[in-house]
């Protein structure tokens, strides 16, 4: 079974990254990280990938983790191109194939930044973390918010600053 345990952490041009190594990796997978995320999220979660012996890089966006700068589209085009940069050069010194999975927002970065670089991943997968909307649920998840937080007020006023909150709270 592969190490799954070699995990390596830095900041190298004001992007912090991480790197999770799987011992005869048969090819690498470069994960953008969620808006208010951390690289570490997607170790996790996809540490099922290593065990089939795929190395994962991800990054923190500008204005997250320990990456500099703040964070905006721009930035966070300019952090994925940065890492999808150092994949490549790492796919092409391990001669491994290049892959790319990415969530939601991740997805707009990533296809710009392949897109950028000639397409040189093998296959990209594209992950809709929200699969369907269900009104009632949600607006019940809502209200439920609002009346445990300190601006309960129930006038038009409350429910302006308690949906400001509220998107906050979801998109940090």
């Amino acid at each position: 079974m592969p190490n799954t345990r070699h995990i390596t952490t830095g900041v190298t041009r004001g992007l912090e990254g991480v790197y999770a190594r799987a011992e005869q990796a048969r090819g690498t997978v470069l994960i953008p990280p969620l808006i208010g995320g951390h690289a570490l999220q997607h170790v996790r979660e996809l540490r099922q990938l290593l065990h089939r012996r795929f190395n994962l890089y991800s990054f923190n966006y500008a204005g997250h983790g320990n990456s500099e700068g703040s964070f905006c589209l721009s930035a966070s085009l300019a952090n994925t191109r940065q890492m999808l940069d150092l994949a490549m050069d790492h796919g092409a010194c391990q001669r491994l194939p290049l892959y790319g999975i990415a969530s939601c927002f991740a997805a707009m970065p990533l296809l710009k930044a392949v897109s950028l670089r000639g397409e040189p991943m093998v296959k990209i997968v594209l992950v809709n973390a929200v699969p369907q909307w269900r009104l009632a649920k949600a607006a019940g998840h809502f209200l439920n918010f609002w009346r445990r937080s300190d601006i309960w007020h129930p006038t038009w006023n409350g429910l302006v600053q308690a949906i400001q909150a509220y998107r906050d709270d979801l998109l940090p």
